[in-house]
């Protein structure tokens, strides 16, 4: 046989060596190999002992193979060696998890170097663009704001986290030991499951809002470009402020009840029965929200418009204002049908720029935009945010039972709906103030978590209940303006029959713009700076005390401002 030295081992003649008590050593006759201090001939004599030749044995292959079995055979006895020396079972999984936070580290490990590399670049690309969008809000928006560009970042998305998962399994293959029993296999594969699962359903998230988005602006915006004589011409500023050339935007809020639940027929169609302007400080975010009662009547237009040629009165039948098909909440239905589509010139919605041009020469500005909200779908908007918590005064009555007072509510999409039209234990004035309230409520809460964790809902519920003229061209400026609108103050004014010079039968149009004008001026004027005289100073102990100050007396708003209060103090807890 082939000893372990590689010797051809001949015991024919060879004499036995005994040890000391005469017996045989099995040690010696054990010991094939070379010994220290002498050569594999001087352990045996002569020719017993000489170097086997590969064609001796005819079970050897050739001498090489020989010796590569023999040094599986010894890695197989120590235990599982990786591909990659040094790494082990355990090192394979910890690099396969760096590999996956960090795209490459792991092929680099397993000296795959221009693949760890190539993953590497685009890693770092993709972190310095995140980086740069980070610091770029407006880039941002700009893209939010096309939706082909949307849906090409829904498929980069998907593919990445095709490439991503497999870069994962790529990467545990190069680094995985052979000869592993089989909880470490099953353990590997629930490892590189979990990795690759933990790394693509976000990715999956991004591709469900980003369609989602894309969905909303093509259902709400369309792909044409919207025509109309009311819209502005808006000049982007530079410098990064879309702003700067605009220091004021006025958008008209129409919130559209089709009142099918009220018996209305569909030939009927739908009132406008909450009619709101926001008006904004571009620079500051802080709005004036007025309302105005769904029952003014003579309602006017501007002098330069055929529509002042049709109706030189106004809004009016020229004999009776308690006519309720007269009514300003009428005008978006009624009026196209008693003027021809293209009395006004070029536009996308006759009824919604005929109230546009009504209601800005009421409150003596220039509407830029409208937004049309169907009442009916409200509900699924405020359940897609999660309700909305509001205080309640007063018990409010709905078609459904009663809301109880309390402070803090928490209300569903059906209660807040209810609770802002219901006008079954008050006036339609009550009505205004509470719809305020809700829009309040809404812009306060629709925080940046809730609109991340709730997008697809919010977009699916946005894209069924609102109209617009506000062109998809000006989503990035507009997107810039919602964050500081959020930051800025909001408030809110009425006009009320019978206070304060307004009757809705027959409206001054003129006092209504000074009133207008004065909550706009007072919205955007400066905090006032404490008065020095009043401000405390450290008393001189050698001197008597003065004793108390008399207080300044207080001073009351004006008469014609007294309806003018901050929504957030008009919508507290005040039963």
């Amino acid at each position: 046989m082939t000893s372990p030295g590689n010797f051809l081992v001949e015991p024919k003649g060879l004499p036995e060596r005994t040890g000391p008590a005469g017996r045989s050593d099995p040690a010696e006759r054990l010991s094939f190999g070379p010994s220290s201090g002498s050569s594999p001939a001087d352990q045996f004599d002569g020719p017993v002992a000489r170097r086997a030749a590969p064609g001796d044995n005819p079970n050897d292959g050739p001498a090489s193979a020989g010796s590569q079995n023999r040094q599986r055979a010894g890695r197989r006895a120590v235990g599982p060696i990786s591909r990659v020396d040094s790494v082990g079972f355990g090192g394979a999984l910890a690099w396969t998890i760096g590999g996956a936070i960090l795209p490459g580290l792991g092929l680099l490990r397993a000296k795959r170097r221009w693949a760890g590399i190539s993953a590497l670049v685009l890693t770092v690309a993709a972190v310095a663009g995140l980086v740069y969008l980070s610091q770029h809000r407006q880039v941002v928006f700009n893209f939010l704001a096309r939706a082909d560009w949307l849906r090409l970042a829904a498929l980069g998305l998907a593919l990445l986290a095709v490439a991503w998962s497999a870069l994962c399994v790529v990467t545990y293959y190069c680094l995985a030991p052979r000869g592993l029993v089989v909880g470490q296999r099953l353990m590997a594969a629930a490892l590189v499951l979990c990795l690759t699962l933990g790394l693509s359903m976000p990715l999956a998230v991004g591709v469900r809002y980003t369609v989602a988005q894309a969905n909303l602006l093509s259902a709400v915006f369309g792909d044409e470009l919207i025509q109309s004589v009311t819209l502005p011409t808006f000049t982007p500023g530079t410098a990064g402020d879309p702003w700067a050339n605009t220091p004021r935007v006025n958008i008209l809020l129409l919130g559209y009840d089709r009142g099918l639940s009220l018996g209305r027929t569909e030939s009927q169609g739908g009132l406008t029965d909450t009619i709101m302007v926001a008006s904004i400080d571009t620079k500051t975010g802080n709005t004036v929200l007025t309302s105005l009662p769904r029952n003014t009547a003579r309602m006017p237009f501007p002098p330069d418009s055929p529509l002042r040629d049709k109706f030189p009165r106004g809004w009016y039948n020229g004999y009776d204002s308690d006519n309720l098909e007269w009514m300003l909440n009428t005008m978006y239905h009624n009026l196209p049908r008693l003027v021809k589509d293209d009395i006004i010139g070029p536009t996308a919605n006759l009824g919604a720029d005929a109230v546009k041009l009504s209601v800005g020469q009421a409150l003596g500005i220039k509407i830029d935009y409208y937004i049309l909200v169907n009442i009916d779908g409200a509900t699924d908007l405020i359940d897609a945010i999660g309700g909305i918590t509001i205080n309640i005064n007063k018990r409010i009555p709905t078609d459904f039972g009663w809301l109880e007072p309390g402070p803090d509510q928490h209300l569903n999409g059906t209660d807040a709906v209810q609770y802002a039209r219901s006008r079954k234990a008050d006036d339609d004035y009550h009505r205004m103030a509470r719809q305020r309230c809700v829009i309040n409520a809404i812009v306060r809460q629709a925080d940046m978590a809730t609109i991340l964790t709730r997008y697809e809902a919010i977009a699916t519920a946005g894209s069924q209940l609102v109209r617009t003229d506000l062109p998809a061209t000006m989503l990035p400026a507009l997107l810039e303006l919602a964050l500081r609108v959020r930051d800025g103050s909001l408030t809110g004014m009425q006009f009320t029959s019978g206070e304060n010079g307004f009757r809705s039968g027959n409206p001054d149009f003129d006092l209504m713009a000074e009133r207008f004008a004065e909550a706009i001026a007072a919205s955007t004027a400066p905090a006032p700076a404490p008065d020095p005289s009043t401000s405390a100073t450290p008393l001189d102990p050698t001197q008597p005390d003065p004793g108390p100050v008399d207080p300044a007396p207080a001073t009351s708003a004006p008469s014609n401002m007294s309806d003018t209060q901050n929504m957030t103090d008009f919508c507290a807890y005040n039963p």
